[in-house]
């Protein structure tokens, strides 16, 4: 690896606050590798429809459902850090704030005790550029 600063660029918030298309405006500009968002097909991996994750109605698995998210997410991460490569993603920790946003602060410190979790935070520190922060949305 080179000492170069990294270009890691994480756009991060709400639901249709924009991110994605963020996203796309940004990346050829900045010429950097783009992560699309993974809570989409978790969701479809998962075979969940929005009314079975609504976190009032289904805590646990509106919680469960932020958990795999972030997993999948910090392994996107790790792998573009073990590939030395340059990247904005589309989402970040926002599993992290979802948790706490709609089910407070003892959820966000479960998600945040996770080896992953840490793990992930880790290369934050490590790496991270930039992170743009939207302000989240009630879900409809």
């Amino acid at each position: 690896m080179d000492s170069r600063r990294r270009a890691r660029i994480f756009l991060c918030g709400g639901h249709s606050t924009g991110k994605t298309t963020l996203l796309h405006d940004l990346r050829p500009v900045l010429n950097l590798h783009e992560e699309p968002e993974v809570a989409r097909g978790v969701i479809k991996a998962l075979g969940l429809k929005r009314p079975e994750y609504d976190p009032e109605a289904h805590p646990d698995v509106f919680e469960n459902l932020q958990v795999e998210i972030l997993k999948k997410q910090c392994e996107v991460e790790e792998r573009n850090a073990a590939e030395d490569k340059d990247y904005i993603s589309d989402r970040g920790l926002d599993p992290v704030i979802y948790s706490a946003l709609y089910l407070g602060d003892e959820a966000r410190d479960r998600i945040l005790a996770t080896t992953f979790a840490q793990q992930c935070i880790e290369r934050y520190y490590l790496w991270v550029s930039c992170a743009f922060f939207s302000p989240p949305t009630p879900i409809l």
